[in-house]
């Protein structure tokens, strides 16, 4: 009887067809397909500034304190951006003023301010019609039985005073779009000269001189136009004049004091800022 000299030979190809299959390297998976969410997401909002028009001003009240009598509390903001706060312990030490400055931001709800770097306490603010709520530390809304005391009201501001910007003075331009504007050929700048009874305005524009009608209103606010230019063509000063006689057709309020002038659209920063001709 013949004998078989490879009886396991059954036995040992499942087992090398499993360890062929067990070394060979796994397939790598497929790519994840992107949603249609995901290539048309839009881009989160810009924060909108100020629902109210007219949040900038002078705010007051005074604040509760945990060891005096309150503490008196007066915040400034500005249309720039910029705001003073001054704080006062009431029944505590010397009646000190604690006066700081700095900037702040719009938050993206759009009724929310951020003081940047203030110098201790709560730096958020919720500004609402002719009032700022201070919030705690973690920018939540405070309550309880003293909830109400958080909150600042705006103080009336006296009526401005056209002579501040108007009576023949020229202004000097040094800011454009939040750009520094340096003096041209032969050391000129683009102004702005208002007539004494506020109805006209005049000036350089870069290269052509300008003038139309103005209407000064209240609170702080104007209106440009309409305004004529004449036609004379420069070398250089062309793409400054267009951008500025830009800024003063979009222009609707202004803000002034001794020496400095902005002007304003809405919420938003300074498009111009001039500076009083020396005489």
């Amino acid at each position: 009887m013949p004998h078989d000299s490879h009886p396991t030979l059954p036995l040992l190809l499942p087992a090398l067809l499993l360890a062929a299959c067990a070394g060979a390297p796994a397939p790598a998976p497929a790519p994840p397909v992107p949603t249609a969410a995901a290539s048309t997401a839009a881009p989160a909002p810009a924060p909108r500034p100020g629902k109210s028009l007219d949040w900038p001003g002078h705010y007051s009240g005074q604040l509760p304190c945990a060891d005096c009598e309150g503490i008196a509390t007066t915040l400034e903001l500005q249309a720039d951006l910029s705001y003073t706060l001054q704080t006062r312990y009431l029944g505590k030490g010397e009646g000190q003023v604690f006066k700081q400055r700095g900037r702040f931001e719009w938050l993206a709800d759009g009724s929310t301010i951020r003081l940047l770097n203030p110098q201790g306490g709560p730096d958020r603010y919720r500004v609402a019609e002719g009032r700022v709520t201070q919030l705690d530390f973690s920018g939540q809304p405070i309550t309880g039985a003293l909830a109400e005391r958080y909150v600042l009201s705006k103080q009336a501001s006296p009526a401005p005073d056209p002579q501040l910007i108007a009576g023949g003075r020229e202004w000097r331009l040094v800011e454009l779009m939040g750009q520094p504007v340096a003096a041209g050929a032969g050391g000129r700048r683009p102004s702005l000269v208002v007539s004494a009874e506020g109805r006209s305005v005049s000036g350089f524009a870069g290269c052509n001189s300008y003038g139309g009608a103005l209407t000064l209103g209240e609170p702080q606010r104007l209106r440009f136009g309409p305004l004529a230019a004449t036609l004379r063509a420069c070398a250089e000063g062309m793409a400054l004049e267009q951008q500025f006689l830009q800024v003063l057709s979009q222009a609707d309020s202004y803000h002034a004091e001794a020496g400095r002038l902005q002007l304003l659209r809405a919420r938003m920063a300074p498009l111009a800022r001039f500076e009083l001709a020396q005489p």
